[in-house]
């Protein structure tokens, strides 16, 4: 992906799934390494962050389900 491509995804609400839970993030930065995409992710109703991989981060979907 072009960084062009990668940029769009900054800002866009997304879920994220892990270990059987699912939730709303934002997408704070993201990043392309050997082929692999990460999103930098801020939890919508908390604190903190968190890169992910992009397996694990639906884009442009809020809500828990």
């Amino acid at each position: 992906m072009s960084a062009a491509h990668l940029m769009q995804f900054i800002g866009k609400p997304a879920r994220f799934a892990s270990e059987g839970l699912t939730f709303p993030v934002t997408i704070k930065d993201v990043r392309s390494s050997y082929g692999r995409t990460d999103f930098l992710i801020l939890p919508v109703g908390g604190k903190g962050e968190k890169w992910a991989g992009a397996d694990r981060v639906t884009v442009g979907q809020e809500g828990g389900q």
